[in-house]
């Protein structure tokens, strides 16, 4: 095999899995290859070592193995990555040409339901500009959740930028929101899961444990509940009747609480 396709292979390897140990790398491409032998791929990735590559490193180990890695990734990176995908088993397209071209994915169905709620609610007037910025949250909330270390604390975010994006003032409104950024979640393939998503490895291993889901307020929110332009005290009580994760909703109860008591402690109508 020529080393330009082996790259193609590793390209793809770090699409999928953001790092992948030569002896797990070698079985994969076997199963493409039967007739293919370990060291064409351990002489093709000793002479890589310490090379400037486009997208991807290629480390050695202490124990005469190698490690293909996207090249954004430290040591501790590694680590974090390594640890959080433990023993799960690798995604592995059953059409070759497929597998090797990142550019062919296409984002999870549930993405579809996420831009529509997006476009509907970004307050943005012109329609050109509304479905771009729809379009860039989208792929931006992709990359971020297929690529991320951060797991909860990812999603988080991603969760309180669609809210300050949509100014969304009515708690109902949230949790439609939250529900379609979830399904899109759940359904996005992880480098953390070895390309599976959530979803599939729920069904591979139990369900996912999302109970220690929390969101901050944006200080917006906070400032229209405190000068009355919204009502805390109805947005509390549609949080408390909501079937949100139970860490996300006593997360926002304490928020909201904080901002009803200052509202109350300085005397604001």
């Amino acid at each position: 095999m020529k080393s330009s396709q082996l790259r193609k292979f590793y390209l793809a390897f770090i699409y999928y899995y953001g790092a992948i140990y030569s002896d797990d790398a070698y079985k994969i491409i076997k199963g493409f290859y039967p007739d293919f032998k370990e060291e064409t791929l351990l002489n093709d990735l000793k002479k890589r070592v310490g090379k400037m590559t486009r997208q991807y490193m290629v480390l050695e180990t202490d124990d005469d193995r190698y490690v293909i890695s996207n090249d954004l990734f430290n040591d501790d990176d590694l680590d974090e990555l390594f640890y959080q995908q433990g023993n799960k088993p690798f995604f592995v397209e059953n059409d070759l040409d497929r597998y090797l071209d990142e550019f062919g994915v296409d984002l999870p169905k549930e993405y579809d339901n996420l831009q529509k709620y997006l476009d509907k609610h970004i307050k943005i007037k012109d329609k050109k500009m509304r479905e771009q910025l729809t379009d860039i949250y989208q792929l931006m909330f992709f990359t971020r959740i297929r690529n991320s270390l951060g797991g909860q604390s990812e999603i988080n975010d991603m969760i309180q930028e669609a809210l300050d994006l949509c100014g969304i003032e009515d708690l109902n409104k949230a949790n439609d929101l939250i529900k379609h950024i979830m399904e899109a979640y759940n359904n996005t393939p992880m480098i953390t899961n070895r390309g599976y998503s959530p979803m599939e490895m729920r069904k591979k291993e139990g369900p996912v444990d999302l109970s220690n889901l929390q969101i901050q307020m944006g200080d917006n929110m906070k400032n229209m509940m405190l000068d009355g332009e919204l009502d805390a005290q109805e947005m509390l009580e549609q949080i408390r009747n909501a079937d949100l994760p139970e860490m996300m909703k006593n997360s926002l109860i304490e928020q909201l609480e904080k901002v009803i008591m200052m509202k109350n402690n300085t005397g604001k109508a």
